[in-house]
């Protein structure tokens, strides 16, 4: 009897034990979550450091702790030494999996780490455009997590990884999809949104990183940015501290032509400790701050931001990125407008062709040709139109056609197209659809149009001013001429909206 007891007592004295450990790591991955995504990375670190102690046969520990690296390196692809850290934990974390599964087939956690720690090495890769790599253990990691779900699908943290899978395997281009079908890879653009809409309404752990792809998704390519504002708003409330919720919150408004809200998040966004630690990160925020100034026609203060931008990269040589370059340029354009010529000149020099071949071009072209008044005055009227002052538009692209269509010296075809463009699109927005149509249908009557997006996209603007009078057969006419261009980017707008016709 006495033998029983004990017995009974080690295996409650065990079970309590066992209890309090998993009730600890649990409080460590949520205190963990909360500091990954508030940019604490070094104590983060220590969390899951200490999950490792407690449970080191557990792949779950690494799992996490790898996915802060992962964090981490994203902020700075240049950082080499975070990003190795990352690998090595991924490669662990898939190591000690297999080791649980070898134990246990049906352990469905060891499948979750499996399938999550190869999609993670799937996107590094693709972030370091090592393609078939990410190809490769994009393809692994999905696998698994199809027999996460397989076997029990609602272990909703599984769908986060299927759900960017299925999407980004969808959108991508037709050239790269010729790839993905002989890998095997199979896109479904409207499965992974359910996907990923399951792991924000229903996850544990990842809900936070899925609210953060699915507002991704939103803001880049689905275009719907009041979905994407209430995703990042809520983001922004609760992980107070990461600026990166903040920039997309504040991009979400520039699409939206909201400045002054955008132009608010970004400054607060700068407030932040983390944005101060991260100047890479500090970078990308002054840039969409400056977009946002001179979406207004406030010139000085966008200049004022894009140097910015200047000054920290110059300090920091490791901390450029694609913004370094084009704010320069942008800054040449704020004092082009601003009538400093030499200034303008300056910053187009300073831009050289290893930060980005883009941008050199760009610059060497306005070193040839420097911004006529015509020029600028479109800028103005492009920046009226975002703004939502329809009436200043029309006035001053109607000046700026007078204008060009009477110079007898030399009449510069592209930017006459691009001019009755841009005021097709005024008198879209002002529901004048027969208007807009003249106006695109001007755009046709030139032959030496040089910018090779300005046809293609005034076809499809036309298919939506058919769409609007009902007229749905010259609707699709346009669209069908628009989408015989190779633009990935137009044939994306095209499809989404023929779901609606």
């Amino acid at each position: 009897m006495k033998r029983c007891l004990c017995i009974f007592f080690l295996i409650i004295l065990n079970y309590s034990i066992l209890f309090a450990q998993n009730s600890r790591v649990d409080e460590l991955v949520n205190q963990g979550i909360d500091l990954v995504y508030n940019m604490k990375f070094e104590e983060a670190d220590i969390k899951f450091d200490e999950m490792i102690r407690i449970n080191p046969e557990n792949a779950q520990g690494y799992f996490f702790k790898s996915g802060n690296y992962f964090w981490w390196f994203s902020i700075n692809i240049q950082n080499d030494e975070i990003g190795e850290k990352f690998k090595e934990f991924s490669f662990q974390a898939v190591k000690i999996a297999k080791k649980m599964l070898d134990k246990n087939e049906n352990d469905i956690d060891a499948l979750f780490y499996l399938g999550g720690a190869y999609g993670n090495l799937g996107r590094y890769y693709g972030m370091t455009n090592s393609w078939l790599k990410a190809y490769w253990y994009g393809k692994k990691g999905k696998n698994y997590l199809k027999k996460v779900i397989k076997r029990n699908n609602e272990y909703y943290d599984a769908y986060l990884g299927l759900g960017i899978y299925h999407y980004y395997a969808d959108i991508m281009p037709k050239f790269v999809k010729a790839i993905s079908f002989l890998l095997g890879i199979e896109g479904n653009r409207d499965k992974g949104l359910k996907e990923l809409q399951l792991a924000v309404s229903k996850g544990n752990y990842t809900k936070a990183e899925a609210m953060m792809f699915l507002g991704d998704i939103y803001l880049d390519f689905e275009k719907n940015y009041k979905k994407a504002i209430s995703l990042f708003k809520d983001l922004s409330n609760k992980y107070p501290n990461n600026p990166s919720f903040k920039l997309s919150l504040g991009k979400c408004y520039l699409n939206l032509k909201k400045h002054e809200p955008a132009i608010e998040v970004f400054k607060n966004a700068l407030n932040l400790k983390a944005c101060k630690k991260y100047p890479y990160f500090k970078n990308f925020i002054y840039y969409y701050l400056g977009a946002a100034y001179f979406g207004q026609n406030n010139f000085e203060e966008a200049l004022a931001a894009y140097l910015e931008i200047f000054s920290t990269s110059k300090l920091n040589e490791e901390n450029k990125s694609w913004v370094y370059p084009w704010s320069i340029y942008n800054a040449g354009e704020c004092y082009a407008i601003l009538d400093s010529v030499k200034k303008s000149r300056n910053c187009y020099q300073r831009i050289k062709k290893k930060d980005s071949k883009n941008a050199f071009k760009a610059a060497q072209e306005r070193l040839k040709h420097p911004l006529t008044t015509t020029q600028i005055g479109l800028i103005k009227g492009r920046n009226y139109f975002s703004c939502g002052q329809y009436n200043n538009a029309t006035f001053l692209f109607h000046d700026l056609i007078k204008k060009e269509e009477n110079n007898h010296n030399f009449k510069n075809e592209t930017l006459l197209a691009e001019i009755y463009y841009n005021m097709g699109k005024v008198e879209f927005e002002m529901k004048e659809y027969q208007k807009a149509i003249q106006t695109f249908s001007k755009v046709f009557s030139f032959d030496n149009v040089k910018e090779d997006w300005i046809k293609p996209w005034s076809h499809f603007r036309l298919g939506n001013c058919y769409k609007e009078l009902g007229d749905i057969k010259n609707a699709v006419k346009e669209y069908d001429l628009a989408y015989s261009y190779k633009d990935s980017g137009l044939h994306f707008e095209i499809e989404k909206v023929k779901k609606t016709i």
